[in-house]
């Protein structure tokens, strides 16, 4: 009985172990975090600029209709910026600093200071007015406020590029001088900042999970989602429909919409049971990954169908998205780099041959 109760301490220990090993060290899924920051950045810069001239309607002064919709909210930086009180100019000046923030945090430059502007300035934007708040608003909300724990920039970023550099000169300095204070102390915090990386990481993925299954089991309550033809109705609505002939031809298929309809449900409802499996994480994403996109497409839903996305995208190993970097690269050197001839044409005693060797050499011989 000892050796048994021994061996199964033994195995809840080792266990425990690798499981703190995960979150001490190194920091997880860097790549993943970085096309976090890309897409989401994006989308919401975007976004920004395509309601850039109706921002005063929607935001500010003009957005006094709204007063009685309004919700009460406690966001103490609900009415600095925007709002039917805020001055025009004043708004105006802060949406252009949102814009501003939106691209530095999309470039990756000083991320974390870009962060935190882009998630207090976007979350008084929308509880200005909460009448045009919507789920894609929370999902970016708390997707910022978990990217300020992660490491989203040690890829495809300007603060990469500029780690790199620094990490060149000290250790060229290195060789000749000892490590300085500076030096000291981010080798002492790396440890830190990897705990909360990888942290915010399993936080922000079990977050993601939970409103997969939430979204399925709200779901199958539902008889129309219980028979299967509940994607057939929103195709069928105007406001939802951007491209009408496109949703008539993808509701006229009821094989198409019963199968559309199941997989929806049951692709959220088991996403977090088949992330445990390599293979049928790969399924898992390609079955989310096609949702939303049809969502973005057929329903004309494009910004909240991206930032999901984009929250599905730390889910992809660093594995391919290494691999990925590494093919891409590869093309675009060799698209830059200046096509050889193929062969070379040499003459010796009046007679063509064709070589591919150089000249020099070929002489030689």
């Amino acid at each position: 009985m000892s050796a048994v109760f021994t061996q199964a301490f033994s195995a809840v220990s080792t266990r425990w172990n690798s499981v703190l090993d995960w979150f001490t060290w190194p920091q997880r899924n860097t790549w993943g975090t970085s096309f976090l920051r890309i897409i989401l950045g994006v989308t919401l810069t975007v976004q920004l600029i395509v309601n850039f001239p109706f921002r005063s309607y929607l935001w500010g002064p003009a957005a006094a209709w709204s007063q009685e919709l309004r919700p009460s909210s406690e966001f103490p930086f609900q009415r600095a910026l925007f709002g039917p009180t805020a001055d025009s100019a004043l708004m105006t000046t802060g949406y252009l600093i949102l814009v501003a923030a939106a691209v530095a945090f999309t470039l990756g430059w000083h991320t974390r200071i870009a962060t935190f502007v882009v998630l207090v300035a976007h979350t008084s934007l929308v509880f200005s007015d909460g009448v045009y708040m919507d789920q894609s608003d929370n999902l970016l909300r708390f997707a910022l406020f978990y990217a300020l724990f992660m490491n989203t920039a040690a890829h495809w970023s300007l603060d990469a590029r500029r780690d790199s550099a620094r990490r060149e000169s000290v250790s060229q300095e290195s060789v000749s001088q000892s490590p300085t204070a500076l030096s000291t102390l981010r080798s002492r915090l790396s440890g830190y900042t990897a705990i909360a990386h990888n942290t915010a990481l399993a936080a922000f993925g079990a977050h993601l999970c939970l409103i997969y299954v939430a979204s399925a089991m709200f779901k199958i309550q539902g008889g129309k989602w219980q028979h299967g033809t509940a994607v057939f109705y929103p195709l069928q609505i105007p406001h939802f429909s951007p491209f009408p002939e496109l949703s008539a031809l993808a509701s006229s298929n009821g094989i198409a919409v019963m199968i559309a309809s199941f997989a929806a449900v049951y692709f959220q409802l088991f996403f977090p049971f088949m992330l445990l499996h390599r293979v049928l994480r790969k399924l898992a994403l390609l079955g989310v990954v096609g949702m939303h996109l049809g969502i973005a497409v057929l329903m004309g839903l494009p910004f909240f169908s991206f930032f999901m996305l984009a929250g599905d995208s730390i889910f992809v190993s660093d594995k391919t998205y290494a691999a990925v970097d590494g093919w891409i690269r590869r093309k675009w050197r060799d698209a830059r780099r200046p096509s050889a001839p193929a062969s070379q044409t040499m003459i010796i005693d009046d007679s063509p041959t064709t070589s591919s060797t150089s000249p020099v050499r070929a002489a030689a011989e």
